[in-house]
């Protein structure tokens, strides 16, 4: 059986945060199992995806500007993995409140269909 029952061919999924870590790591699994993906990070995107864009989770209109910027059609898949260690900035704002606004505004543009899921990952880093 392998793989074959979580291929994402024909599919599209979002990675919050998937320019590192866990983020990138669970982009370039999407994109293995022949997902198309999108990534939104702060930081530089390298990972050879359908769409990168810029984001700061701190930033409220970078967030909307972001989800705007979202090329046409459904989204079959988010993955919530933007998140930063004690002491950070905005650290609420980045792991969780910034994400959450997100997926609402994913939400009321109907950009995730009937059977869409929505996974947030989390790191024992944001512990302390």
């Amino acid at each position: 059986m392998g793989n074959e029952a979580f291929r994402y061919d024909g599919k599209r999924a979002l990675v919050v945060g998937g320019a590192t870590g866990m983020g990138a790591a669970t982009a370039q699994v999407v994109a293995d199992l022949g997902g198309e993906v999108v990534v939104m990070d702060v930081a530089e995107i390298d990972l050879p995806v359908k769409q990168a864009i810029r984001v700061d989770l701190r930033d409220k209109e970078s967030v909307d500007a972001a989800v705007d910027e979202i090329s046409a059609g459904p989204l079959d898949a988010v993955f919530c993995c933007a998140g930063v260690a004690d002491g950070t900035p905005g650290i609420m704002l980045i792991n969780f409140t910034a994400q959450r606004h997100l997926v609402e505004r994913l939400l009321e543009r109907d950009a995730l269909p009937r059977g869409a899921a929505i996974a947030m990952i989390s790191s024992v880093a944001g512990l302390g």
